[in-house]
């Protein structure tokens, strides 16, 4: 095993990666929610809605600081911007020693950021385009009102393109309401009344500029972006402190100056990003500005360069980080040690004694995440022998304690006995226990189980945030069935003649990884819902502990499964990411009901599912995190979800077809695991 996945404590700097968010919430807490509140001041309330006036005053400008490196400035700031998401973009300054600190830089790298998607894959609209055609319909309805032209010329209604300026707006060869708007473009924006351009913060000429630009940019989309740039200094700053004026007219921005250390006692560059962070902070009202230095840049770069009135409109609103405290710095440890295979006791009891070693506790420590991540390092170089499975786990995937390997798992050469009737043995105790009636745990129940795996499967990685207080769900979710399987429920039809060896585990695993050979091998494969929806349901049935019911709700083609564990509620849905509507109704209701549910979504590369598209109704990040578990899913994911229900298939009718559902829903544990488990 190579170095870097034996020991989770190796990489000391923090990567920003999905894998490693949110992030260890104790750490400098305040400091976040500080950053949060001056953010979610500037998000208009549901009264004011779309057209809410334009904050008055400047934007807002925060400048962090530590005392040294590895106080986790950017540990934090990648933790405010998965809390923000799609809410509210966060926009990284173009600020290192590789190119020089310009108002033309920093505009060609917000356009940049601006134009990207969300991820790779994602169905979401970019940001320029989100923000260009609200300007655009905007207009329009502005200079509708004024009577510019006769509203029956308009070929959309004006009530709808007010509710879907995204869609009418569109870069589509044959949009109506485009191809009528280049022609009328310039008569509107002459048309448009002083409130416009100034709530812009522009000039009649201005407006006209970008009113061109977005036409061209959803119409005909190449090289309408060409005009900005090419521009001297000064020509950049007005574009882009207007660019960011409209961006910020729907939803407000958080900006970040971060990895400024290669400008290390440098004479010009703290004047450079000075200007350029207040020219943002004073012409663009809806924007955070957050500037990251630790204390040795501080003064080398900016204290002794800057005039007293530029310095004082930096540190004017200073967010200091400080030491970290013991239960802080062990929590950090424990979320590096989820990525390996050690239980949860055995990392807490790792991070007790490396806090009573390194005495953690002590007033006058001085503990940075660095520091605690660098002694735990040590320590685990020095025992991490004496643990028993420290294979690293791939995160953010429901087979991750599964090989990984290119191959499925072999079959041990020795097939392990027939299921008796003795191992059926004390499954109601474990089902009362699933549904939180029982007076044991998964644990505590005889040896004799039916469908003992030769391997303990540990529990799965924690999810992204803890809620609130529950009770963890049992190892083996799926311990066992009683009654079982009728023969021929619950399965789909019968696809290949019934074999006629008798079914063992060994020749079930075998027809398993036949088929996810087959499958893997074949074409690219792709996310069928209704397929996945009909297995899980097949399942789920005939299950007693989940006291499965089916649901129909507006816009869905497709049944919603409930699942209730230890009054925990989890509402499975199979519907497209792209039928938003659905999925804006089931969450609605889902809050309304005032359960404690959430709602768990598939996802694969073909088929990829946003929780950002929640945003665009109006939920919170927080919200959406709360009540929402993507489940994200990779090929070997999904083959083997797709080879299970082949398999079942095979035997649907044959004398076996109950011992093989058992079997194959046992080989998918992590999978029931991974859905039930609370958020």
């Amino acid at each position: 095993m190579a170095d870097a996945a034996a020991n989770p404590f190796l990489d000391d700097l923090f990567v920003d990666h999905p894998a490693n968010l949110p992030g260890v919430a104790r750490i400098h807490r305040e400091a976040f929610a500080r950053v949060v509140e001056a953010v979610e001041r500037l998000l208009p309330s549901n009264e004011e809605g779309e057209g809410s006036a334009v904050p008055p005053g400047p934007g807002r400008l925060l400048l962090l600081t530590a005392p040294e490196a590895g106080y986790g400035k950017s540990h934090l700031v990648a933790r405010l911007r998965d809390h923000l998401g799609a809410a509210v973009p966060t926009l990284l300054l173009p600020f290192d020693r590789s190119r020089p600190a310009t108002w033309p830089v920093a505009l060609s790298s917000i356009l940049r950021q601006f134009s990207a998607y969300a991820s790779p894959g994602r169905p979401r609209i970019a940001p320029l385009d989100e923000f260009s055609r609200r300007f655009l319909a905007r207009l329009l309805l502005d200079g509708l009102a004024k009577g510019a032209v006769d509203p029956r010329e308009c070929p959309v209604d004006p009530a709808r393109l007010r509710a879907e300026s995204a869609t009418l707006l569109a870069r589509e060869p044959d949009s109506r309401l485009l191809l009528w708007l280049d022609k009328r473009a310039a008569d509107f924006a002459r048309a448009a009344g002083p409130e416009l351009p100034r709530r812009f913060g522009m000039g009649d000429g201005e407006l006209a500029f970008w009113t061109r630009l977005f036409v061209d940019l959803n119409l005909r989309e190449e090289g309408a972006l060409d005009r900005l740039r090419g521009l001297s200094n000064g020509e950049a700053r007005e574009r882009l402190l207007q660019l960011l004026r409209i961006a910020t007219d729907h939803r407000p921005a958080m900006l970040v100056a971060d990895a400024l250390d290669g400008f290390h006692r440098s004479d010009t560059a703290g004047m450079e990003i000075a200007e350029i962070v207040n020219g943002i902070r004073e012409n663009a009202p809806r924007t955070v500005t957050l500037v990251c230095v630790n204390g040795d840049l501080w003064s080398s770069v900016f204290a002794g360069n800057l005039p007293s009135a530029w310095r004082d409109r930096l540190d004017g609103e200073a967010l200091r980080l400080h030491s970290i405290d013991a239960e802080a710095a062990k929590e950090l440890v424990k979320h590096r040690l989820r990525r390996t295979l050690l239980a949860e006791t055995v990392a807490a009891d790792f991070a007790s004694r490396l806090a009573e070693k390194h005495r953690w506790s002590d007033p006058d420590s001085l503990l940075s995440p660095r520091k605690a991540l660098r002694q735990a390092s040590e320590r685990w170089r020095r025992e991490a022998k004496d643990f028993p499975a420290t294979a690293t786990a791939s995160e953010g995937h429901f087979f991750a304690d599964l090989p990984r390997d290119e191959e499925p798992a072999r079959v041990p050469a020795t097939p392990p006995p027939p299921m008796r009737e003795s191992d059926l043995a004390a499954i109601d105790s474990i089902i009362d226990d699933i549904r939180g009636t029982g007076k044991t745990v998964v644990s505590e129940a005889p040896e004799a189980r039916f469908g003992e795996v030769e391997r303990q499967i540990p529990p799965p990685p924690p999810v992204r945030q803890e809620t609130r207080e529950t009770v963890p769900i049992p190892d083996s979710f799926f311990s066992g069935f009683t009654p079982p399987l009728s023969q021929g429920q619950g399965v789909a039809a019968t696809v290949a003649p019934p074999p006629k060896a008798p079914l063992t585990r060994a020749s079930l695993e075998q027809t398993l990884a036949r088929h996810e050979r087959e499958l893997l091998s074949g074409p690219a494969l792709a996310l069928d819902l209704d397929r996945v929806g009909r297995f899980i349901r097949a399942v789920g049935e005939k299950h007693p502990a989940l006291g499965q019911q089916e649901e129909r709700h507006p816009s869905s083609r497709t049944v919603c499964l409930r699942w209730s564990a230890r009054g925990h509620s989890v509402l499975v849905g199979f519907e497209s990411p792209r039928n938003v509507h659905f999925w804006n109704h089931l969450l609605q209701q889902s809050i309304s009901s005032n359960r404690y549910e959430k709602i768990a979504a598939f996802s694969h590369p073909s088929e990829p599912f946003d929780p950002a598209l929640f945003a665009s109704f109006g939920f919170s990040p927080a919200v959406i995190r709360g009540r929402v578990d993507i489940i994200e899913m990779n090929d070997r994911e999904l083959a083997m979800i797709y080879a299970a229900d082949l398999t079942m298939r095979d035997y649907g009718s044959s004398p076996d077809a109950e011992k093989a559902a058992q079997l194959v829903t046992l080989h998918l544990d992590p999978l029931w695991r991974r859905l039930v488990q609370p958020l």
